[in-house]
């Protein structure tokens, strides 16, 4: 016998009078049915595989089995998760999940944003700017890993603080590594603040496909003030000569932005206008990592934030991301769940080692514990910190089991969990209920305007 599923999850379509449209809270799949489909499925509670055929095709029936819509009656999904977890484990001893490296080229930053997370999470305060030396032992130890793995792809990102303030070392780097090293492909992002940049270093960035991330909250129209309590001696037209810069030599250019409550009620609009003149197409838009923001601002004040924001970047062509809409598209995008199940949209589950300037080496800029250091790089996929986080896989928290999205979100950054509840597996139910309003946004609208997603 079949039932449908414990974890699907009906919208009805606004548009389409007679039409609804079900995913899977753990396996994603959203699928557009008729009402008669939708009247069937939810007649009962157990159907017979001769029932079934008798109201729908083969193929129709396959594909809703295949994609657990509908599951024989004695089985819960949560056992296929339960048993991926399990297996995890070997495979994390031996790096298999790892790829991609966050070095913190430097603690120092020539700005002061008090809501910067890298300004709340520094830890090496003696330590402050990485050798070139370690970054590249970073590498070298990094590629010994994935090539015992058979892996193909290494992910850099230059980080910090901000990074502009170590460019010497950067530069020797991408010298030395350029895209492919040792059987290795390498890619690189780097994100600043924008203060700094030169013609040789933007020309180096173009031939190195780096993608450069400038963090730029808000335009005040008036002021031309662009971050909340940040250094007020750097001014707008020395970030806009930096952007200009990088453009003129072709280099490929993102925005990232903070919602916080220094930026709530900043000129986020402004700034969009501006960009769409250096054909910037992509911001991503931070949700604030401090517990505070979500006491200060409900889940409908922030929802209808971000889906503004979300909808006028949409009209100028510009797409509008972050952990939030990545949520969102794990569950439309099956490819992409199954490539990213694990850590969902957090890659210091298990993906991602942050080198900090000595070589100690953590899970993330934002996280606590000490996994060990880049000199013994091959002991930290056993040391019972890395498994700490990276077990923190499929499933956040006991508390997101039968949420509508628990496949799919990561419930906040890792290290903010950690930092503001003191546990990695605690979840802010203001967050959780921010983040629902904000991924319902997101499937009405996509709802409102896609069609024939099922036939």
């Amino acid at each position: 016998m079949y039932k449908k599923s414990n974890y699907l999850i009906v919208k009805k379509s606004k548009v389409e009078k007679n039409s609804y449209f079900i995913y899977h809270s753990i396996f994603g799949n959203l699928l557009k049915i008729n009402e008669e489909m939708y009247n069937y499925i939810f007649s009962s509670d157990n159907f017979s595989e001769e029932e079934l055929l008798k109201n729908f095709t083969t193929e129709d029936f396959n594909f809703l089995k295949s994609n657990y819509f509908i599951t024989k009656t004695c089985f819960d999904e949560q056992n296929l998760i339960n048993k991926k977890i399990e297996l995890r484990r070997s495979s994390l001893e031996e790096g298999k999940e790892f790829d991609k490296l966050q070095l913190i080229m430097t603690n120092a930053c020539n700005f002061k944003c008090k809501y910067c997370f890298c300004e709340q999470f520094t830890k090496e305060k003696n330590n402050l700017t990485m050798s070139y030396e370690i970054a590249d032992l970073s590498i070298l130890n990094s590629i010994k890993i994935l090539k015992a793995n058979n892996k193909k792809n290494l992910y850099i990102s230059f980080f910090g603080g901000e990074p502009s303030l170590n460019l010497k070392v950067i530069q020797d780097i991408l010298l030395k590594f350029k895209n492919h090293y040792l059987g290795i492909d390498i890619f690189y992002e780097y994100t600043s603040n924008g203060s700094i940049m030169s013609d040789n270093i933007a020309s180096l960035f173009k031939k190195y496909n780096v993608v450069v991330t400038f963090s730029i909250d808000y335009l005040d129209k008036k002021t031309f003030s662009f971050r909340g309590n940040g250094n007020e001696t750097f001014k707008w037209a020395q970030i806009e000569n930096n952007i200009k810069l990088l453009k003129e030599k072709d280099v490929e250019l993102e925005i990232s932005s903070v919602l916080s409550e220094e930026t709530m009620n900043k000129d986020f609009i402004n700034l969009v206008d501006i960009l769409l003149k250096y054909n910037i197409n992509r911001i991503y838009l931070i949700l604030s990592f401090g517990k505070e923001f979500y006491r200060k601002y409900s889940p409908n004040e922030i929802s209808e934030k971000v889906f503004e924001y979300y909808i006028y970047c949409l009209s100028k062509g510009i797409s509008l991301e972050g952990y939030w809409n990545e949520t969102f598209c794990l569950i439309v995008d099956s490819e992409r769940l199954k490539k990213q199940e694990a850590h969902k949209t957090c890659p210091s589950i298990g993906k991602m080692l942050s080198i900090e300037p000595s070589g100690t080496i953590f899970s993330c800029k934002t996280t606590n514990k000490i996994l060990g250091n880049i000199f013994e790089l091959e002991k930290v996929f056993k040391n019972e910190n890395y498994q700490y986080y990276a077990m923190r896989a499929y499933v956040n928290s006991e508390k997101c089991k039968g949420c509508e999205i628990q496949g799919f979100c990561s419930g906040n950054c890792t290290g903010a969990n950690e930092n503001n509840f003191g546990s990695i597996y605690e979840v802010d139910p203001l967050f959780c209920s921010t983040m629902k309003k904000i991924i319902n946004f997101l499937l009405e609208h996509y709802i409102n305007e896609e069609e024939n997603l099922y036939d």
